[in-house]
């Protein structure tokens, strides 16, 4: 899994800047997001990732968002964009019929 950099606007340069430099899988393309009404880490893993369970790197790269079941609106986030092989669901994660 990638390292997201705290330092989003860095990152989105490419200069990570960060004491883990730019070792390979450290995150450096972004997506700016503004947060809708009833958006949620999860919803918001799901739209991105296709997957609900991969909010980690959503959380990791928005330090400055506090933890809350429900994110209030107009939040301006930044979205790592993972590689593909990254955002492929587990198998835990599919429904029985898929697996």
């Amino acid at each position: 899994m990638p390292v997201a950099c705290r330092s989003s606007a860095n990152a989105r340069t490419g200069m990570c800047g960060l004491d883990h430099g730019a070792r390979e899988g450290c995150v450096s393309v972004y997506l700016s997001y503004v947060t809708k009404a009833g958006d949620r880490w999860d919803l918001l893993a799901y739209r991105f990732y296709g997957d609900p369970f991969r909010y980690e790197p959503i959380v990791a790269a928005n330090p400055h968002v506090p933890i809350e079941p429900v994110l209030e609106s107009g939040l301006a986030l930044s979205i790592p964009v993972l590689e593909r092989a990254e955002i492929t669901p587990s198998i835990e994660s599919l429904p029985p019929w898929k697996r």
